[in-house]
């Protein structure tokens, strides 16, 4: 059973936050390639996101300042017919330490019902939220420990995880 309530999850984030860390310690330290392990991933993350509507939530939405490119940047602003300049500065902020631009507010000024106003052309960063099906899953585990609070679908895939790899603490 699944477990979706963004309240419930926030608690049990912070009663297990040693716990997930300890996780992660764990699943760097399996002898085992990430071959071994991705797939393990993937399994789990596509049969949990076929049971969460993104669209009931949108917490990623809400809490997270995704990255835009260059090109996105183009893109959008050409899509909303206003120049790149005006989208830049109505929108964006660039990034602590990097050249990067993300959206500067929160939530995202996109966000309308819970649904993506420029859903067809969202930024790569949204798109590929929740990082969760991409390659070399132990290289990203800090994300993931980042978002378990804020997103259902990581929060069950870890829990998954926790089962799967049989992780005593």
């Amino acid at each position: 059973m699944l477990i979706t309530d963004l309240e419930e999850i926030r608690r049990y984030a912070l009663r297990n936050e040693k716990k997930n860390w300890k996780f992660r310690t764990f699943l760097k330290s399996i002898d085992k390639p990430s071959i071994k392990i991705d797939p393990v991933v993937h399994r789990i993350y596509a049969d949990v996101v076929k049971q969460i509507d993104c669209t009931r939530c949108a917490n990623c939405c809400k809490t997270l300042q995704a990255v835009v490119t260059r090109d996105e940047i183009v893109t959008i602003s050409g899509h909303l017919n206003i120049p790149e300049t005006e989208f830049i500065s109505r929108y964006l902020k660039l990034q602590p330490f990097s050249s990067e631009h993300a959206f500067a507010q929160r939530p995202c000024p996109f966000l309308e019902n819970n649904l993506c106003r420029i859903y067809e052309i969202r930024p790569e960063d949204c798109r590929s939220y929740p990082h969760l099906w991409k390659k070399e899953f132990r290289s990203r585990t800090m994300g993931v420990i980042a978002n378990y609070a804020i997103c259902p679908i990581v929060f069950n895939v870890y829990e998954q995880l926790k089962v799967a790899f049989k992780f005593r603490n």
